[in-house]
């Protein structure tokens, strides 16, 4: 249990772009169909996209991927502190 528990810390804590996304996309599968501002709601778009996958456009190498990936993650704590924020708004709207 111990390893399992270590494993959902290690990818919880994953603040690379690629760690933020999943957990962007986790989030509306565990709360569900809501509906609220947005509609469809989100998990169903998520499944629409991957049922309907599309060919990339754009290729990069492995160098414009790191850099592009360096880029993302200097954004990573001002992004957090606007999410934060909204949600706190959000909360507070209520």
């Amino acid at each position: 249990m111990e390893k399992e528990l270590g494993d959902v810390l290690d990818r919880e804590n994953d603040n690379t772009l690629y760690g933020i996304v999943e957990r962007l996309r986790r989030v509306p599968r565990l709360e569900g169909n809501r509906i609220d501002k947005t509609h469809p709601p989100t998990p169903l778009r998520i499944a629409f996209i991957e049922l309907h996958p599309a060919a990339p456009v754009v290729r990069i190498d492995r160098t414009e991927e790191k850099a592009l990936e360096a880029e993302f993650n200097s954004l990573v704590p001002k992004i957090q502190t606007k999410l934060i924020d909204e949600y706190r708004e959000y909360l507070y709207e209520l």
